[in-house]
């Protein structure tokens, strides 16, 4: 029992607390938008689809799936770097430029290993047309050197990776194809390297009721257990999102925690992303609630474990306005808001920024940032990342007046 004393101390800190959350929450609601790069469709690149890395220092990588004008491939794509001038004004470069041959059309962003090695994929080009995925090398001159560390045939091996690839502790590298492998339906790949010379191995097969079309990157909990999305299958065609473990025998066993209905669970599910707890949380881009949307504006879902078994709720049902479709990753803030965008109808059906707050056990929604505002960007594909002071940043595939150039922006609560 509170004695009333108690009660008296701990009635301010709870008050303060919820004012805190209550802050947090209503800040979102005046955020601004300042683009940091407008891209031009020239040698710096066009359409930047892929959710951004921020190094320690602050600075941000991410890929362009256009541009770059390469001889003999005029639009293969770029590998970018932003650095912060410290003056509110920041310094765009090209790191890297596809010629086709190395890769071409980066889809997703990149990520870093513990050396400071940026790794990413391409859909395209290579000796197959299938798809490559590859390493930059930072060089004592400040430039970038890239190596390609596979090269996919179209075949058993997987095509066309579309999703940003996952280091493990031991320095692997997991990614997902949404073609190829042994059914057609794509696979779950890992890249083991040995002295220098990378090996591919196809970890899983997609067959359709398992899930079909991965898409999305894989997330690793603390037991080496993998987690991802397929944009279909499963027993009602809507996606499904899988668990990957690993036997005694090295091989890797699925087991389905969901199977979407396209209904109002929600259909073709992307990307995941863990709480603090275990608990998963992801985007479904069509289904749910289907009064103002013909095929459904998409959910935001979450998965709990719970006595060796996942329970499935959707968190939150888009229907059309403010917004509708879901795709990019979702991110975690400082105060445990989930953070996402959509691509679809915002007040300007030009897509925005949206939060998830947990307010007294439900979770709330607010429109953080509608995008096509004065010359900022316009229909996001990705997540956003955070620095230290809570400032979201991301990317957009096109932005006013210029429908395949796209933007770096970001977000101030």
């Amino acid at each position: 029992m509170t004695t009333p004393r108690l009660t008296s101390i701990l009635r301010p800190i709870f008050a303060v607390a919820a004012l805190a959350l209550l802050c947090a929450t209503v800040a979102s609601a005046v955020a601004t938008e300042t683009v940091l790069y407008s891209f031009t469709d020239g040698s710096d690149g066009a359409w930047p689809k892929g959710t951004l890395t921020m190094d320690a220092n602050g600075n941000l990588y991410g890929t362009a799936q256009y541009g770059g004008n390469t001889p003999g491939c005029s639009g293969c794509g770029t590998v970018f770097e932003l650095t912060p001038n410290g003056d509110g004004t920041w310094n765009y470069q090209v790191i890297h430029t596809f010629n086709d041959m190395d890769g071409a059309g980066p889809l997703a962003g990149v990520v870093f290993d513990t050396h400071g090695n940026l790794y990413g994929t391409t859909a395209f080009g290579g000796s197959y047309q299938s798809g490559n995925v590859f390493e930059l090398s930072p060089n004592p001159d400040g430039s970038w050197s890239e190596t390609v560390l596979y090269t996919f045939t179209g075949g058993a091996d997987g095509s066309q990776p579309c999703s940003a690839v996952t280091l493990d502790s031991a320095g692997n590298v997991f990614g997902t194809t949404p073609l190829g492998g042994a059914f057609g339906g794509g696979v779950v790949f890992k890249l083991t390297n040995s002295n220098g010379t990378w090996t591919e191995s196809t970890i899983y097969n997609f067959s359709g009721a398992a899930g079909a079309h991965p898409s999305s990157k894989i997330n690793f909990d603390s037991a080496g257990n993998a987690y991802g999305t397929a944009s279909s299958g499963g027993t009602s065609g809507g996606g499904v999102v899988y668990e990957l473990s690993q036997g005694n025998g090295g091989n890797w066993n699925a087991t389905v925690l969901h199977s979407f209905t396209g209904k109002v669970d929600g259909s073709a599910p992307n990307g995941l992303v863990f709480d603090s707890t275990g608990n998963l949380y992801g985007g479904a881009a069509g289904g749910g609630s289907t009064k103002n949307c013909d095929y459904g504006c998409g959910t935001i879902f979450a998965l709990h474990p719970s006595n060796g078994s996942w329970q499935f709720r959707v968190l939150h049902y888009f229907r059309g306005a403010p917004a509708t479709t879901p795709t990019g990753d979702l991110r975690f803030d400082a105060f445990g808001h989930l953070w996402g965008t959509t691509s679809g109808v915002g007040v300007n059906s030009l897509g925005n920024v949206f939060e998830l707050a947990r307010v007294a056990g439900k979770w709330k929604y607010g429109v953080v940032y509608t995008f096509g505002q004065g010359n900022g960007g316009t229909v996001p594909y990705s997540g956003v990342v955070f620095d230290a002071a809570g400032n979201a940043f991301g990317t957009t595939t096109s932005n006013v007046g210029c429908y395949l150039c796209g933007v770096v922006y970001e977000i101030t609560p």
